[in-house]
């Protein structure tokens, strides 16, 4: 397990960055993270101001978890979503549900559901949107993000409510705020899927059906879904699945931790992550005193802390090791993180920036070979231009278009 440390978000190992070699990157670094206290600053004057979670007794996980199944909601509440200090005019609750940890351990989770106000034409459909927390506190979590007005992925979500389609998204990182946590994350959304259907004030049943959808990190807790569906969820009614930009297989992509790229910063907190996840992972034991300072700094960030906290790090250089792969325990750690070790029962669209900076598209056409030799149903989409960021909003039209021809066909 990492060391913990209370520290402010602004309060980083940068600006000064021994790690940077470049005297370019260390300004850059310098002049990031000064954006990020402005970016701070701008958020306390536009943003809602709601409970942290923290101080809001609606999180905390109650006693009898042993006693209560999974799926069972254990407590719900009317909420407004906002999009900057913008109060949607839709209807949401939070749903708080009974789940399992990777281990089998009883957990709560929170997910949120949010419907349109007007009334549905035929069966009501729902978006199961898995957005990219890549955050290590849960100040990033869709249930807080949603009622502050800073949930990024909040416009796609708007597209399926426009579309007249119900929305549940979880917070699928769990009690450790891990991102990693893939195993997790599938039982977190699948468990608040079916807290969803359950939610009466929804308008939503057992038989309605259930898109899934997620990029980057959001794709791959999409894609862990998809795949334990048909062994943890089967009753499901889940007729597709759209996940793109996602790392689909870490050990095959270490070069993501020395990308040295502006994105970093999120590989660096997978590792802080992971090694919640797996503690055999010693992380703490192969870093250098800077390398402690750093990941004592991030200990809650969200993910543009991150991002703006720890740009061109390469982990290799806090390290008393020469890769992440040489600390004992980390093939364990990335083999139990792989996609692919179980078969989706739905059909699957898959789409990729061909020159994404850290995610390889070779992993993810590996993953679709593999998918395809199990006889799932694969539309694949590797885009030529564009990298990770401005895919993710290329990729919008192909996946809502393929989400809306199988919810039809399911209906037909």
């Amino acid at each position: 397990m990492m060391p913990t440390r209370s520290t402010s978000a602004t309060q980083q190992a940068g600006p000064f960055r021994p790690d940077l070699a470049s005297r370019r990157k260390r300004l850059a670094a310098t002049a990031l993270l000064q954006g990020l206290r402005c970016l701070e600053k701008l958020k306390a004057h536009v943003l809602t101001e709601v409970t942290d979670p923290d101080a809001d007794a609606f999180y905390v996980q109650p006693d009898d978890l042993e006693t209560r199944t999974p799926r069972e909601i254990l407590d719900s509440r009317p909420i407004d979503v906002h999009l900057l200090a913008h109060r949607l005019k839709i209807d949401a609750w939070h749903i708080k549900f009974r789940t399992t940890m990777a281990d089998g351990t009883p957990a709560s989770g929170v997910a949120t559901i949010m419907s349109p106000r007007r009334a549905a034409t035929g069966q009501r459909r729902l978006l199961a949107y898995q957005p990219a927390v890549d955050s290590l506190g849960p100040a990033g979590d869709p249930s807080y993000s949603l009622r502050r007005g800073d949930q990024l992925e909040l416009p796609i979500m708007l597209l399926a409510l426009r579309r007249g389609w119900s929305v549940v998204t979880i917070d699928w990182t769990g009690p450790q705020h891990s991102f990693v946590d893939l195993p997790l994350a599938a039982h977190f959304v699948l468990d608040g899927i079916r807290a969803g259907l359950m939610f009466v004030p929804a308008g939503l049943d057992a038989n309605t059906g259930v898109g899934l959808w997620g990029y980057s990190g959001g794709a791959v807790a999409t894609l862990f879904a998809a795949e334990q569906h048909p062994s943890y969820a089967s009753e499901l009614n889940i007729v597709g699945a759209a996940a793109g930009g996602g790392g689909v297989n870490i050990t095959a992509s270490q070069n993501m931790f020395e990308a040295g790229n502006i994105l970093s910063g999120i590989p660096f907190g997978a590792c802080i992550a992971a090694s919640r996840t797996f503690p055999d992972w010693d992380v703490a034991g192969h870093l250098t005193a800077l390398g402690l300072d750093m990941v004592a700094a991030a200990e809650r960030m969200t993910a543009d802390q991150l991002t703006l906290s720890f740009p061109f790090l390469r982990m290799s250089s806090i390290l008393t090791v020469p890769t992440i792969a040489g600390i004992p325990g980390a093939s364990a750690c990335f083999e139990a993180l792989r996609c692919g070790q179980a078969t989706p029962a739905t059909r699957v669209f898959l789409y990729h920036a061909v020159h994404d900076q850290a995610p390889d598209i070779a992993d993810v056409d590996k993953l679709v070979e593999n998918y395809r030799n199990e006889n799932v149903d694969v539309v694949y989409r590797r885009y030529r231009f564009g990298e990770h960021i401005i895919v993710m909003l290329r990729g919008v039209p192909g996946a809502l278009r393929f989400l809306s021809e199988q919810f039809a066909t399911a209906t037909e």
